[in-house]
């Protein structure tokens, strides 16, 4: 939630820009209209279940974004902006009911003209990213990715094939991606296009890889008040039970792990915002949810 006072779409708008996300004048103005048609809607009482404090305000400048199409993640938006990203997509969708306007999912297309800008590639790397990124989502190898990380894996897997001289790395943090997500994502690219790649480059889920995963996941939620427990739960399990994740991938057995070990334990995080955290869908989670050896009640 916002800790300092926000009163306008603007006050959200700076809040971000100082945080370093830069949004687009368009995404700006559409906010602003939002914000306008929900504030007649106020006073005509059509959308009491829509609260009037500066969550809206920012969930509005963001419902402008993802209609705008501007590259800009939930996650990266409700780090800037000082709001939890799954309460950020819970009022996006509320308010998208209200005002009768659809909110699109984020195209990969977005985010790899931004990392192509960022990380200065040519003309003929760019090209290339594009052309795999194609062939990643006819083949399904980018279906149950993120944007974020089908953009990241296709540029990296272009990097790779042109010789470009980037290191995995760099492509890793101007995305913002962890690095297994990011390697099994490209190899899965990588051999949707036909070109190089080896079998030892991906991540398979073993009691360490997934382990690891789940580490990357807690470091980054823990930072929104995720407790311990539940990453000592999710070892637990891993510990005990290592039949259930053979052939998922390391970065979605863990997802679907620590998401679930949440519920056990009882801790409140959304499937947005560990898929967001591990770089995976949450499809991803939602698919592998009677494979985790817990006894939930909640699985949505």
């Amino acid at each position: 939630m916002t800790t300092d006072p926000v009163t306008t779409i603007g006050d959200v708008h700076d809040r971000a820009a100082d945080a370093g996300v830069t949004i687009s004048t368009d995404a700006v103005e559409h906010a602003h209209d939002l914000y306008t048609t929900l504030q007649s809607q106020w006073v005509d009482g059509e959308a009491r279940h829509v609260p009037h404090d500066p969550d809206t305000l920012a969930a509005c400048l963001y419902a402008g974004i993802r209609s705008e199409g501007d590259a800009i993640a939930a996650g990266e938006f409700a780090d800037a902006v000082g709001v939890a990203v799954g309460d950020l997509l819970s009022r996006v969708n509320a308010i998208a009911g209200v005002v009768d306007t659809p909110v699109s999912r984020l195209d990969p297309e977005a985010f790899l003209e931004r990392y192509c800008e960022q990380l200065r590639v040519s003309p003929g790397v760019a090209g290339l990213a594009y052309d795999l990124l194609e062939r990643g989502r006819e083949s399904g190898a980018i279906v149950n990715r993120t944007p974020r990380v089908a953009a990241a894996a296709a540029l990296y897997a272009a990097i790779r094939e042109q010789d470009a001289g980037i290191r995995r790395r760099d492509v890793e943090d101007v995305a913002g991606v962890s690095g297994p997500a990011l390697r099994d994502a490209y190899v899965d690219i990588e051999e949707a296009a036909d070109i190089h790649t080896t079998e030892k480059e991906r991540t398979p889920a073993t009691v360490e890889s997934v382990r690891q995963n789940v580490e990357q996941i807690h470091d980054q939620l823990r930072e929104q008040g995720v407790p311990a427990v539940a990453f000592d739960r999710a070892v637990d399990v891993l510990e005990e039970d290592t039949s259930w994740f053979r052939g998922l991938q390391a970065a979605t057995a863990a997802a679907a792990l620590y998401y679930y070990a949440c519920k056990a334990v009882r801790v409140d995080v959304s499937q947005e915002e560990v898929a967001d955290a591990a770089g995976v869908s949450t499809q991803s989670i939602w698919t592998n949810r009677e494979r985790v050896p817990f006894a939930v009640g909640d699985s949505g």
